[in-house]
C-alpha cells in the first residue's frame, strides 16, 4: 500500500499471511493498492473497507477486533484535531473498547480536548466520557 496515486508513491506498508494491519490513515486524499501473488498457492484474499474525511482521521472499522489511535500517535497529535470513528462489530457480538494509554491535553473541565464514546451506532446514542487529561 502506497501513500499517493502511483507505484512510486511512498510505501505505507507491505501486507500478507493472515495477520489483520491496523487501519490506514494515508496524508493524502489518494491511496495506492497492489495485490499480487504467485502460482504456488492460493488462499481466500482479502475484504477491505474504506472511508474518505475531510480531517484525515476516523472511519468505519469492521470486524470482531482491531485498533485505531489518534493522528501521529505515539507522538502528538496536531492541533485542531477532529476524527470520528464507527467501530461495528459482527451480528451477536458486543463492541468492548480498552485503552492501552491515553493523554489528552485539557485544563480538567474537557470541553475544549476530549474523546467521548457513544453507547451506539451515532452521536445520538447515549454518551460515554468524555475523557481528557494526562
Amino acid at each position: 500500500i502506497r501513500n499517493g496515486s502511483t507505484a512510486d508513491s511512498q510505501l505505507i506498508g507491505r501486507f500478507c499471511g493472515q495477520a489483520l494491519p491496523s487501519p490506514i490513515f494515508p496524508h493524502f486524499n489518494q491511496l495506492y493498492l497492489r495485490f499480487k501473488s504467485d502460482f504456488s498457492a492460493a488462499r481466500d484474499g482479502f475484504d477491505a473497507t474504506w472511508t474518505s474525511s475531510p480531517h484525515g482521521c476516523g472511519g468505519i472499522l469492521y470486524g470482531d477486533h482491531g485498533s485505531f489511535s489518534s493522528p501521529e500517535y505515539p507522538g502528538s497529535y496536531p492541533n485542531n484535531t477532529h476524527c470520528e470513528w464507527s467501530v461495528k462489530a459482527p451480528r451477536g457480538h458486543v463492541v468492548t473498547i480498552t485503552f492501552a494509554q491515553i493523554s489528552i491535553d485539557d485544563p480538567g473541565d474537557c470541553q475544549n480536548n476530549f474523546l467521548k464514546l457513544y453507547d451506539g451506532p451515532d452521536t445520538s446514542s447515549p454518551p460515554v466520557g468524555p475523557y481528557c487529561g494526562v
